[in-house]
Parts: C-alpha cells; structure tokens; sequence
C-alpha cells in the first residue's frame, strides 16, 4: 500500500472524512430511495404458489381476484371501492347511533323501575310506621287501664280462668 503522506495527495472526500468525527467514517442516514412497486400478484415466479386453491379462495374473499381467477386492478376500480367504502361508514355510523339510542332507552327504563322500586319501599316503609305507631299507642293504652272492646275481657278475667285442667300448676 503506497505511503500517502510521502507523495500522494489526499482526494477532498477523504479529507472531509477524515476532518469529520475525528477520523472516523460518516454513515449516511437519509432515507433511500423507494423502490420500485411490487406486486406478487402479478409476479411469474410466485404463479405456483398463487395456483393454490385455498390461496385462491382467500384472495376471492379479500377482493383480490375475481372469479374467473383474474387479477383485480385496485387503481381501475378506486371509485368503486370508495363508494363502498362510504357504504360501510354511513353503516357503521347508522349502527352507532341505534346502539346509542337502545343503550338510552335501556337507561330511562332502568331509571323507571329504580323509582318504582324507591316508591314501594317508601309506601312499606310508612306502612310499617303506620303498624309501629298503632301497636305503641294500644300499649299505652293497655298500661293506662284503657282497653279496647273485644280486649276487655282478656284482659280483666282472673288469672284462675285461664289456667285448665292438667296444667302445670296442677
């Protein structure tokens, strides 16, 4: 390898090499350039592959090939498929707002049985209230001596009349 330094002059780009960095190489990080378009479809070394019947019926499905087999040129048919494709979004968008409106029908009936619900607890709730205050106002009553009717005679019998032959105090 001949001496650089002895005799022959360095090139511009390895001196801008060697002054950046510190001597080290400088690694481009530009993107490259896109290649040029692919398409398997289309390519005659992947036909054996493509000739698959499941592949076939999978790429029917997808939209790729038609029936007969035949490539289907996604440029050609673009305004096709945007057509459909605002078909799927007029859709989704229909399907959004009914869900939306079951989903608030749903609410108001759940708010509907809820306050039926407050409202039956509410009337049982007074209704035991209600139960409560009469039963404490006929033992008040009962304590003061003051009875009702049909009380009276239960409640001023002798003890002796409610005792009964073969009784424990026998």
């Amino acid at each position: 390898m001949p001496d650089r330094a002895a005799g022959a002059q360095a090139s511009p780009m390895s001196n801008a090499y060697a002054n950046r960095n510190g001597g080290r190489p400088v690694w481009d990080a530009s993107p490259a350039p896109p290649l040029s378009s692919y398409d398997a479809l289309r390519d005659p070394n992947m036909r054996h592959y493509f000739e698959n019947r499941s592949v076939q019926a999978h790429l029917y499905k997808t939209g790729q090939i038609d029936a007969a087999g035949r490539v289907i040129d996604m440029s050609k048919n673009a305004s096709k498929f945007a057509i459909i494709d605002q078909e799927f979004k007029a859709a989704e968008k229909l399907e959004y707002w009914r869900k939306k409106e079951e989903a608030e029908m749903r609410h108001r009936v759940q708010m509907k049985r809820h306050e039926a619900l407050a409202r039956a607890r509410r009337a049982e709730k007074m209704a035991k209230a209600k139960e409560d205050r009469r039963i404490r106002a006929e033992i008040v009553r009962c304590a003061k001596g003051v009875t009702s009717g049909d009380m009276s005679a239960s409640v001023s019998a002798p003890r002796s009349s409610f005792i009964t032959e073969g009784s424990v105090l026998d």
